[in-house]
């Protein structure tokens, strides 16, 4: 069995404590459903992402993330409904999540509102078997743990055809505690649109990440669209990294997205980068206040 350093260990936990109670994506502007979700079905029509994520490439055991979204409205705009399945690997600690979504969104002449909730499950391993310390026998590093953690995922979402501003957070029960899973993040994700999506836009946004303990991150990002087929932006995450953003439409419902993350934090002499793959595929379908339509 493959063994890991107390280093790699330490690194690992680390993010956990950052509590990245949605998977961690570079591109979640092209799927806002992980941060929010109230987002679901915001494009009006059946929507499915499959993402996956190598970070800090070049430690062994660094994290690594893949996940399928899908999620629609329902009959009409006003409800909308999703799922989640994603997989976290980072060094001794495994986590499978799996989630419902439910959206109800009242569509105005100019914004829409939209209030969500996302109720499951997370498995979460740690195999500390996995671990090679400097003394052999630590009992800190013996056998293995299994935590079933329930979350109700919650969030509020306003937009326009030139803003968007949205609130979310999660309660997380832990079976093995019967307790609740104090000091979850906030996430404050908002930006402004400019120009014209038949030529050339541009989308300005940050996402910010708060915890009552103290602990604070953002991201702010600058994104093009040109022609509705290709995009290319940057991201730059605070004290963490700055990334580059590519995507290309090649079908009307087909699109594949990629970016690269460069490390800015202490571990940029270790770490070679992140690398981070999406596809996404959009069924055609809109709906409107009475039956769906093909487009």
């Amino acid at each position: 069995m493959k063994k890991f350093t107390a280093i790699v260990l330490f690194i690992s936990l680390t993010v956990q404590l950052c509590a990245q109670f949605n998977p961690l994506q570079t591109q979640y502007m092209r799927n806002p459903l992980v941060i929010n979700p109230a987002c679901a079905g915001e494009q009006g029509y059946m929507s499915s992402t499959l993402s996956a994520r190598r970070q800090w490439m070049g430690f062994n055991g660094a994290p690594e993330t893949f996940v399928f979204t899908l999620h629609s409205p329902v009959r009409t705009l006003h409800h909308n409904v999703g799922l989640l399945a994603a997989q976290d690997n980072i060094a001794v600690i495994h986590r499978t999540q799996l989630r419902a979504y439910y959206a109800y969104r009242i569509v105005g002449r100019k914004v829409s509102f939209a209030a969500g909730i996302a109720p499951g499950v997370s498995f979460i391993s740690n195999r500390w078997n996995d671990v090679s310390t400097n003394s052999s026998g630590d009992a800190s590093f013996q056998g293995n743990t299994q935590v079933t953690q329930f979350e109700i995922g919650y969030g509020v979402y306003l937009s326009s055809k030139h803003f968007f501003v949205g609130v979310s957070s999660q309660v997380v029960m832990n079976k093995s505690q019967e307790s609740v899973v104090e000091d979850q993040p906030f996430l404050l994700y908002t930006g402004v649109i400019f120009g014209n999506a038949k030529k050339l836009s541009c989308t300005v946004s940050t996402l910010g990440r708060y915890m009552l303990s103290g602990y604070y991150q953002a991201d702010v990002n600058i994104s093009f669209i040109l022609r509705n087929q290709f995009g290319f932006g940057l991201s730059y995450r605070h004290q963490d990294a700055v990334a580059a953003m590519v995507s290309f439409r090649i079908t009307e419902q087909f699109q594949l997205g990629y970016a690269y993350d460069y490390t800015i934090s202490n571990l940029q002499k270790y770490s070679s980068g992140s690398h981070e793959l999406m596809l996404r595929y959009d069924f055609g379908f809109t709906v409107n206040r009475k039956s769906p339509r093909r487009i």
